[in-house]
């Protein structure tokens, strides 16, 4: 089973490469989950998420935090 935070990593990612002004200023579409040795400063990170499952005993749910390193 996937993690419950993958699919908002999915789309945080997709927002932020999509975002014209945000790749103006770092100078291309420097978005990782992993940075590359040869990265070229300035990039943004999506690092670590914290998922906290508050599902009750009828309804599912989980907060996510989720840090960027920019």
């Amino acid at each position: 089973m996937a993690s419950p935070g993958w699919d908002l990593q999915k789309s945080v990612y997709t927002a932020l490469h999509a975002s014209v002004p945000l790749e103006t200023l770092l100078g291309g579409k420097r978005i990782y989950d992993a940075v590359p040795q040869d990265a070229v400063f300035p990039y943004v990170v999506i690092d670590q998420m914290q998922i906290r499952d508050w599902s009750t005993g009828t309804e599912k749910g989980f907060e996510h935090a989720v840090l960027l390193h920019v």
